[in-house]
Order: C-alpha cells, then sequence, then structure tokens
C-alpha cells in the first residue's frame, strides 16, 4: 500500500483542523523529552501523503524530517481508521532502516466531526543498550538528590 493508493482520500482541512494538529506539537516534545532521546515522536498530517511529516523529534532513529512522506503503516491505520472508525492507539514492533527494533504506537488524530487529520506516533529505539534507556528514566545516584515535593491527591477536599 503506497500513498497513490489513497490519491482519492480527500481531507478537506479547515484551520480548525491545522490549529488542533499544532496543538500537538508541545506534547510531542513533552513526551519525547519524558522518555528521553532514544524516543522518536511524530506528528503526521493527512493533508498530504508525500509531505505528511508536519512535527518530529529525534528524527534521527528513523532517519525522516519534517516534509517526510507517510509511511506505509501509517497508510494501514488510515485505511483501519475508515473501516472501524477505531482511534485507540496500537502497539506494535518493527525495525528501522539500519535494522534497529522499534517498539511504536500509533493513534488516529479526528478533527471536526471526527474525520480523520493525521497520526500521532511514538517510536521507542529498543536497540539501545538497555542501561541507557534505563539510565535515561532513573536519577542519577551520584549526584546529591534534589527532589521536588508535589502532593497528589485524591480529591480537593
Amino acid at each position: 500500500m503506497n500513498a497513490s493508493a489513497y490519491k482519492s482520500f480527500n481531507v478537506e482541512f479547515t484551520e480548525v483542523d491545522r490549529q488542533y494538529l499544532e496543538s500537538n506539537f508541545r506534547l510531542a516534545e513533552t513526551i519525547a523529552d519524558f522518555i528521553g532521546p532514544h524516543c522518536e515522536v511524530v506528528i503526521h498530517s493527512f493533508e498530504s501523503f508525500e509531505k505528511s511529516v508536519v512535527k518530529i523529534v529525534n528524527g534521527h532513529h528513523t532517519g525522516r524530517e519534517v516534509g517526510s512522506p507517510i509511511t506505509d503503516m501509517g497508510l494501514r491505520m488510515l485505511s483501519a481508521f475508515e473501516k472501524t472508525g477505531e482511534v485507540t492507539p496500537k502497539s506494535y514492533f518493527t525495525n528501522g532502516k539500519d535494522g534497529s527494533l522499534l517498539k511504536s504506537t500509533t493513534c488516529v488524530l479526528a478533527g471536526e466531526n471526527r474525520k480523520p487529520i493525521g497520526l500521532f506516533c511514538i517510536n521507542m529505539n529498543l536497540s539501545h543498550p538497555f542501561p541507557e534507556i534505563i539510565k535515561t528514566l532513573m536519577p542519577d545516584v551520584s549526584l546529591p538528590h534534589v527532589g521536588v515535593h508535589e502532593n497528589f491527591s485524591s480529591s480537593a477536599t
């Protein structure tokens, strides 16, 4: 399945749709920062399959950048959405061009009137040594602990 197979798929984007996609840009940066440098986050727009990547953080994992085309998996997710209306994220394993193992999840972004306008994708490169991945998720024990205290209440009262 390639992008030309979806030439007939036409989403008339509104300004609200574009704003909705852009409102996810900071979320993409936040997720990549939280998980670490071994995590790529991508936002695709269905406005153009040939240049669908409109936001990418840590794109070096797949070699993509803003303006890159949609993937075959992205087209399959769109096809599944058209058949079922399902927007729930689905996790899967895949390999990068360099053979690296990626664990990925993809969620259809729906705009006005629940029309599909794009995809929100997270790709975690599992080919990095596991201690490196864990190190980004844990505090450095060799440094003095400077914890932030936060109250997690179950109610406002």
